[in-house]
């Protein structure tokens, strides 16, 4: 199991958020500008507020398995006047929906506490558990941005092909 294979999963089910408010709609994102893999500030041409995010991930082998803890870090940049209710929104749409619709062990319709992502089917069987939100915090940078700071962990596993 490597980052960009969990990098993939966390795309697609930010481009899922097609709802009311969410973060992609009409084949566009919608309440952000921009979301990439890499926790660097995307190419100048973006105007906030963009997501970035990164992964790290601690491996742990197991009888006839690998396990791995990932890390997800989500960074929401932006320097607008709006930027605290931007970034709000956004983190909303990130925690998603599963304490408010259906308590705390709840499936959600949009966003990661409790998703269990979609890993693409590949030889080593690998699967992942729900993540769930750690912390998140906002603070301004040096350049007038503020950036929100968000973070989950996800337990991964990959079974021996002769198991």
């Amino acid at each position: 199991m490597n980052p960009p294979v969990i990098s993939r999963a966390i795309l697609t089910r930010l481009q899922a958020d097609t709802g009311t408010g969410g973060l992609y709609h009409g084949s566009v994102w919608n309440t952000i500008t921009s979301a990439n893999y890499n926790l660097g500030a995307p190419a100048t041409s973006f105007n906030p507020p963009y997501l970035v995010w990164a992964i790290r991930m601690e491996c742990a082998h197991l009888d006839g398995a690998m396990g791995a803890k990932a890390r997800v870090t989500f960074r929401v940049v932006d320097n607008s006047t709006s930027a605290n209710a931007n970034i709000e929104a956004v983190f909303d749409r990130l925690i998603g929906d599963a304490v408010l619709s259906s308590g705390t062990w709840g499936v959600p319709t949009y966003g990661f506490h409790n998703h269990k992502l979609v890993l693409p089917t590949n030889t080593l069987g690998a699967l992942a558990s729900e993540m769930n939100y750690l912390d998140a915090e906002i603070a301004p940078d040096d350049q007038n941005y503020l950036i929100g700071t968000m973070t989950f962990d996800v337990n991964t596993t990959a079974a021996a092909v002769n198991q």
